[in-house]
């Protein structure tokens, strides 16, 4: 478990051809994030009318050895505005937190997709579940609506 944890395993598929291996990859930990956001869970609390305003983050955690990748996907909708930021920060549930990660900005109203390479830091907070996602507006600079990350298991048991 160890040897994959590190990345240091991987699959080798061999053929009469080519005994040594014909293809090759290599083993890393995976884990699949989602979260709901609403303006409920936003700090402070936006204003305006941010009742019906909603969002979906979805992504997947690739890890091996030290470094790490975030795909991810974002959709959003009945905001007070126009998305000019959507961003990760490090932060406790109900509590504000700074930027780690810039998603987009200006986001296009619908759907943003993208690959970030994460930072062992940010990789520590993933696995805390003290991460958040949100979506700013000119009206609620602070934050429009938020998510809040789940802890995201990168560990290999």
């Amino acid at each position: 478990l160890a040897a994959i944890q590190s990345g240091g395993t991987y699959v080798n598929v061999h053929t009469a051809t080519n005994g040594a291996g014909e293809i090759r990859g290599q083993l890393a930990v995976t884990a699949a994030i989602r979260t709901t956001l609403n303006a409920r869970q936003e700090v402070p609390r936006p204003s305006g009318n941010v009742g019906r305003a909603t969002g979906t983050f979805t992504g997947t955690v690739t890890k091996s050895g030290r470094n790490a990748r975030l795909s991810w996907r974002l959709t959003f909708a009945r905001l007070t505005g126009p998305a000019v930021a959507a961003h990760i920060h490090i932060g406790a549930r109900g509590r504000a937190g700074g930027v780690a990660i810039a998603l987009c900005g200006p986001c296009r109203s619908g759907v943003q997709r993208q690959n970030v390479t994460l930072r062992p830091n940010r990789v520590t907070a993933l696995e805390a579940g003290r991460a958040y996602v949100n979506v700013h507006t000119g009206r609620n600079p602070g934050g429009a609506i938020r998510g809040q990350i789940a802890a995201v298991p990168l560990t290999v048991r």
